[in-house]
């Protein structure tokens, strides 16, 4: 499973794959690496080697992505007392966000229309990812 979110890409693997005759985006995905392609094309760790995360999909168009940099550091038992800069990697290596989804299997893309997310310019927005089909599990890619 590949998965670019913007300036990044996502390997992700099927941790739960309904079994059907048809590809399906249905199921939940973990997160195996993020990549982001360098001025020559090659496709180089945006995170580290083992980041974490998951992305969902329901059958009633529900949908949830967590994408985790794992060598965030601890921020203490308050985070409102960590240093500023501190703070602010913690949150520069996370990408999340919730929505509804739709798929549309002629031009294989689907939209993510985002209620809520990490990133506030992201709320209310749509956001469009193309698909394919790769060794009967489907392939994210998003730019």
């Amino acid at each position: 499973m590949r998965l670019l979110v913007p300036g990044l890409c996502a390997m992700l693997t099927a941790a739960v794959l309904p079994a059907q005759s048809s590809p399906t985006l249905v199921g939940t995905w973990r997160l195996v690496s993020v990549v982001r392609p360098d001025s020559t094309g090659r496709l180089v760790p945006t995170w580290d080697e083992h980041p974490d995360g998951r992305i969902m999909y329901t059958a009633d168009g529900h949908m949830a992505a967590q994408l985790y940099d794992t060598r965030r550091a601890k921020l203490g038992a308050d985070a409102n007392a960590a240093d500023p800069i501190a703070v602010r990697r913690a949150f520069a290596g996370l990408t999340t966000y919730f929505g509804r989804y739709t798929v549309d299997t002629v031009a294989h893309t689907v939209s993510h229309r985002v209620e809520g997310a990490a990133m506030p310019d992201w709320i209310g927005g749509t956001l469009v990812r193309a698909y394919r089909s790769r060794l009967e599990r489907p392939a994210l890619f998003f730019n």
